[in-house]
């Protein structure tokens, strides 16, 4: 069976999206153009949606719109947090794609490849305009998938040869340890997170967040000229530390400024911009903290989803389906 947009789609699954081979630099130029042209005013953000059912569990919606593809991407999973306790994920996102010429699904995917390697990237994007260039360590506290993926990106991006890991477990922060080694870097486990902070040049925290989440880490530790990126939006991170940061980058302040829907741990007074403002920046002083912390726009799935829907039509993966 042929694809043809109107009669068929590509369904693509997490294998599919590994077994491309994308090159991180290209997943981070695909995230640095998705900035571009929303500064541009060609992107339209879809408002998050959520239905809150039982024990604290909720389905989420987000996507949006990016011109120059001609594409709209809806990511919908459910976030479960007790599956942890349980050994499952937490949430397992899928995203429909949609051609913007005459509106029919051309792909359904797996989401979880996509929203590791699109949080990586944004985060290398950010580091790339405020991070030291010649940094040569980095951080993780959390080493779950998260910290794969970006340990991954950032390789490529940045001259890294040590890592440092703390994880709540020592097995997990071991086993990434491993993963490091594999890559040819130098890999220590640390024995708390601040070590891990205060070593690191780049700093990378992805804690996953539970009710009874406490913020352990401090602003204060972050290095002169050193950079985190708060993937958990700063719950690991103690609020009012946060004014050590020379600097404090959003993803998008649509969803996490003063008056946005998406709230994080941080006063939204700190924010000195977005990715939007990043665009044409570049560091200015290596002696400077700064940070990004993340609200999740789903812009960022869209740019990621068509890069992995073109590349895997263009090589003839995937699964084509009648619609």
């Amino acid at each position: 069976m042929n694809f043809e947009v109107g009669k068929s789609l590509l369904y693509l699954s997490r294998s599919n999206a590994e077994n491309l081979g994308l090159n991180p630099i290209q997943i981070v130029s695909e995230i640095g153009d998705c900035v571009k042209e929303t500064r541009l005013g060609g992107t339209v953000l879809a408002a998050t949606n959520k239905v809150a059912i039982e024990d604290g569990a909720q389905f989420i919606s987000k996507g949006g719109y990016i011109r120059n593809s001609r594409e709209v991407a809806l990511k919908w999973f459910g976030s479960f947090r007790g599956n942890a306790a349980l050994g499952l994920r937490e949430y397992h996102p899928m995203v429909l794609l949609n051609e913007s010429d005459h509106g029919f699904p051309i792909a359904v995917m797996d989401g979880t490849w996509i929203s590791e390697f699109r949080t990586a990237a944004i985060s290398a994007y950010a580091a790339t305009k405020l991070a030291r260039p010649d940094s040569n360590s980095i951080g993780f506290v959390a080493c779950g998938a998260q910290a794969h993926a970006h340990l991954i990106i950032f390789k490529d991006i940045f001259p890294l040869r040590t890592v440092y890991a703390y994880s709540r477990t020592r097995d997990t922060t071991l086993a990434f340890c491993r993963f490091a080694e594999q890559l040819g870097l130098e890999a220590i486990a640390a024995p708390n997170a601040r070590d891990v902070v205060e070593s690191a040049e780049i700093i990378v925290t992805s804690v996953p967040y539970v009710s009874n989440t406490t913020p352990i880490l401090e602003g204060g530790w972050i290095q002169p000229g050193g950079f985190a990126s708060m993937v958990d939006r700063g719950f690991s991170w103690k609020t009012d530390t946060l004014t050590s940061l020379d600097r404090l980058f959003t993803d998008d302040l649509n969803l996490s400024g003063e008056g946005g829907p998406e709230k994080l741990n941080c006063d939204p007074r700190l924010l000195s911009g977005d990715l939007t403002d990043l665009h044409s920046r570049q560091n200015e002083s290596y002696r400077e903290r700064t940070a990004l912390i993340f609200s999740g726009s789903g812009l960022f799935d869209v740019a990621l989803a068509s890069l992995v829907f073109r590349v895997a039509r263009s090589r003839g993966m995937g699964t084509i389906l009648p619609l």
